[in-house]
């Protein structure tokens, strides 16, 4: 096989697997905006406080928890946002 159709297979198979990707993120680029996933945290007992907080604290008209009534919850839980931290 010559060099030419070797990167045109190896080109066409990475864009295959791109929109394949795409397919399963609802179509959007992962840095578009879309719906947003809670992130749990990988420490169990912080995931078990977390699941509770957003169980408890009230939400905006797009069921989003009230991001200072979190903080507030998992504070209260002893798990606090390190300072410098954007996420």
């Amino acid at each position: 096989m010559n060099l030419t159709k070797l990167a045109l297979i190896t080109t066409a198979t990475t864009l295959l697997f791109v929109g394949c990707g795409m397919k399963h993120h609802g179509g959007e680029a992962q840095g578009s905006k879309g719906k947003k996933e809670h992130r749990m945290p990988k420490d169990p007992a912080a995931k078990a406080a977390m699941m509770e907080c957003l169980e408890t604290v009230a939400k905006d008209e797009n069921n989003r928890p009230n991001r200072e009534a979190m903080k507030s919850c998992m504070k209260e839980k002893g798990f606090e946002k390190p300072e410098g931290k954007r996420k």
